[in-house]
């Protein structure tokens, strides 16, 4: 009998039927001439319609490609690259003062690259090479390759001093140049937090450091592959990066680190800095970790998360995204690089 079941071992119950009808086909013409006569007559406020996420998001989608920068730039280095479930209508913004410092964990094949390169490209889309200035670390010579071209990779660091070639990207592969790398953004964070101090000393209760830290280039160092560089780098290069992780949290810097959840939850060291904020992705899986800590609800027993779907979580609050493919939609990773290499 339709609606009829049992709860609990032998309570038997009967659900009331919407409408009636002697079966389903029945029941379900009746309940729709129902539906529009409810329309017909209802005249106050009426929700909002949206459609449905499609399986694969083009980045293209979301963020539309420009011929030129916008002037003036969105303050605080926002990037636009992924759609909320329970409201697709409304593009989701990321911040990267929301960080300074960001990991995306997830499992293999989980989309942690695709994601890298969908922020790094919408940050690059809506901000200048002298606003933003990118160093990409990529010990298996791989996934951050395309982004190499970027102008904003090439750009020299904001600082006279810095005897980087324009021309060379700081693309980095192996652990000389990542020493070097940091050698050369010390020099400019050393600059930055003179400028800091006199900044604050000179305002002093009016000093507003958002404000601040606004004006400066941002600097953004992109990881991939955690892991690898982990296995690779000596100890001498992570304390390094740790004890400058620490005084360069003020200063404009800023960093996204992507790798396996096991490892990343695993590490010690600077990687122990960005898991105490809390702040980033959680691809793959919904599972409780000790990253984020965290257990984030999905639509399966196992909380595993379909290819695009991942979590953005800042400091205890989580929303679920639907990411966006840069090489999907009406232009390709390549193409999307070249239109801004023209500019």
């Amino acid at each position: 009998i339709p609606g009829r079941g049992l709860l609990r071992g032998p309570l038997e119950f009967q659900t009331a039927l919407p409408v009636r009808g002697q079966n389903d086909p029945e029941r379900t013409l009746v309940l729709k001439r129902l539906m529009e006569q409810m329309n017909q007559a209802w005249a106050g406020p009426r929700p909002r319609a949206f459609a449905p996420l499609p399986a694969v998001l083009g980045l293209s989608q979301v963020l539309s490609p420009s011929a030129s920068w916008p002037d003036p730039p969105t303050p605080g280095f926002v990037a636009r690259f992924a759609l909320p479930y329970d409201d697709p209508d409304r593009p989701f913004d990321i911040h990267l003062s929301d960080g300074p410092y960001f990991i995306i964990a997830g499992t293999p094949q989980s989309g942690k690259t695709t994601l890298l390169q969908s922020w790094v490209l919408a940050l690059a889309e809506a901000y200048t090479p002298e606003r933003l200035r990118l160093c990409l670390v990529d010990f298996r010579h791989s996934g951050l390759l395309p982004l190499s071209e970027l102008p904003h990779a090439r750009h020299p660091l904001p600082d006279k001093r810095s005897a980087r070639r324009q021309s060379e990207p700081r693309y980095i592969t192996n652990e000389t140049a990542v020493s070097d790398l940091l050698a050369e953004i010390a020099e400019v964070m050393r600059h930055r937090e003179q400028t800091l101090n006199t900044a604050r000393n000179k305002g002093r209760a009016a000093f507003d450091l958002r404000t601040w830290q606004a004006a400066q280039p941002a600097i953004l160092m992109v990881m991939d592959d955690f892991d690898i560089f982990q296995s690779e780098a000596q100890e001498g290069i992570k304390s390094l990066l740790d004890a400058h992780l620490k005084k360069w949290r003020e200063l404009g810097f800023y960093l996204i680190v992507a790798g396996p959840t096991q490892d990343i939850e695993n590490a010690w060291g600077w990687i122990a800095q960005l898991r105490n904020q809390a702040v980033g992705f959680q691809l793959g899986n919904a599972a409780y970790n000790n990253i984020f800590k965290l257990n984030l609800p999905a639509d399966n027993p196992a909380k595993t998360l379909s290819s695009g779907e991942g979590y953005y979580i800042r400091r205890g609050q989580f929303w679920r995204l639907k990411l966006a493919d840069p090489s999907a939609g009406s232009l390709s990773l390549a193409q999307w690089v070249e239109q801004l290499n023209k500019r």
